[in-house]
């Protein structure tokens, strides 16, 4: 589609796409706040839990390729406590990693180390997708 047509469609502020288009801002928006928020006021561990169960979501699949080095990064932490970090979750039977892989298998007690940011967030994206 040409910048000059989704101009066009945008004139209609009751057209689905515009609808479309704003709620997922409104989710994007939600989710931006959220994760400075949390980075800011939770333990890495809760962090880590809810970036696991959003990435999770996204993959629609509990298996995902992720390494300690990629997660190091998205928490803003040493790749040492990520390492530390998973053997903690795989011990506590959250999650299982090997070689690069991160699967998780017991999703509610994952889901009981995130912070309530992750509903927060899911919340805001399935409102979103259920929209349309």
């Amino acid at each position: 589609m040409s910048a000059e047509a989704l101009r066009r469609h945008l004139t209609d502020v009751d057209s689905a796409l515009t609808s479309m288009l704003r709620r997922s801002a409104s989710a994007l928006f939600t989710q931006l706040s959220r994760n400075a928020a949390c980075n800011r006021v939770h333990t890495v561990r809760q962090r880590a839990a809810r970036w696991l169960l959003m990435t999770a979501d996204r993959m629609d699949n509990p298996s995902f390729e992720l390494t300690q080095h990629f997660l190091a990064q998205m928490l803003a932490v040493r790749r040492t406590s990520v390492s530390e970090l998973a053997q903690s979750l795989a011990e506590d039977g959250c999650i299982a990693y090997s070689r690069g892989v991160i699967t998780i298998v017991d999703r509610p007690r994952l889901r009981s180390h995130a912070s309530n940011c992750y509903e927060v967030i899911r919340w805001a994206t399935d409102a979103v997708l259920a929209a349309h």
